[in-house]
């Protein structure tokens, strides 16, 4: 019961700590300095870096939006297979909570386009979405809070004894894949920001 109730008690902190943390990740969207706009000399906007613009546009796609699709799937499984189980209430609360948590962090990163409705000559301004969109990753992603998270998880899970571990095979493997695509995004920080800052440096060039 002591090794039981000191799991459940570090993912209760955890989770407090993200939700605060998330929480004022969402306020800082309003702070001066990631509210600057920028007014672009359109005539002057190279082929070429208009080529490089959607180069890193496809890369940043590529390397994140389909690594998020899979994380909000595996968190779609667990959640659906979980309902099955016959755990304790205040255990798939908190395992319910803590997945709701990763898929609302994921959903708002997502909130961010390069751009991608109109051609880039035909914008006249940019703002600081770029410079914002690489707070977002710095902030939620330096550190393994959520790969420490679903590690968490797992433990409250295989501890609990009513959890049927033939009948769960399918939110272990899910939760093992979930682990997998944050632990790649945390590892892989830099190459996220760096694709930020390289597509930033472009617009910069013509203010």
């Amino acid at each position: 019961c002591t090794t039981i109730c000191y799991d459940d008690q570090e993912l209760i902190k955890l989770l407090n700590k993200l939700e605060k943390n998330f929480f004022n990740l969402k306020q800082a969207k309003s702070s001066p300095e990631f509210n600057n706009i920028y007014i672009i000399d359109v005539r002057n906007i190279s082929d070429n870096d208009i080529n490089l613009l959607k180069k890193f546009r496809v890369s940043y796609n590529s390397k994140f939006y389909d690594r998020k699709k899979k994380i909000i799937n595996s968190i779609t499984n667990i959640c659906e297979h979980l309902k099955y189980q016959q755990i304790s209430r205040h255990r798939y609360i908190l395992i319910e909570k803590s997945l709701k948590l990763i898929c609302q962090v994921f959903v708002f990163i997502n909130d961010f386009n390069f751009y991608k409705g109109k051609k880039f000559k035909d914008y006249l301004s940019f703002d600081n979405r770029l410079k914002y969109q690489k707070y977002k990753f710095t902030v939620l992603f330096s550190n393994e809070n959520f790969a420490e998270m679903i590690t968490l998880i797992k433990k409250v899970l295989y501890q609990d004894r009513h959890f049927d571990h033939f009948k769960g095979e399918t939110v272990i493997n899910s939760l093992e894949c979930l682990f997998i695509d944050i632990t790649f995004i945390i590892e892989n920080l830099k190459y996220y920001t760096d694709y930020l800052n390289e597509y930033e440096k472009i617009y910069m060039k013509y203010i």
